[in-house]
């Protein structure tokens, strides 16, 4: 859970918020989202989503303590299934290579906005 909290203080401090302006915008308690931050609560899932709702981060991000990891496999198997695909016969094939590439572009995305 320590990746989790380190996230949520990376993120409130990358927006530069207080945990008072925090806790308002997600509609919880200041201390209730400080003993979040702290470690010493489990938010529910409810907040979870909450929370990476605003600051537009997926649940993945939140909560792996992997994600990098994760990330770097996502890759990999993007990876192959181009491979794959260019060794086929491309008619039809277009709206897959654009859906590939508009995955990539949400991952580049998600990586700018998160910082990671």
């Amino acid at each position: 859970m320590r990746a989790f909290t380190e996230k949520l203080l990376y993120l409130r401090k990358k927006q530069g918020l207080t945990q008072e302006a925090l806790s308002k915008a997600l509609f919880i308690e200041r201390p209730t989202y400080t003993n979040y931050e702290r470690g010493r609560r489990v938010p529910p899932y409810e907040i979870i989503v909450r929370i990476a709702d605003f600051y537009n981060v997926s649940l993945d991000y939140l909560l792996r303590e992997d994600y990098e990891l994760y990330l770097s496999h996502q890759l990999t198997i993007i990876d192959k299934i181009l491979s794959v695909l260019k060794q086929l016969d491309t008619t039809g094939l277009e709206d897959s290579f654009s859906h590939v590439r508009y995955l990539l572009a949400l991952q580049k995305m998600h990586k700018k906005r998160t910082g990671r």
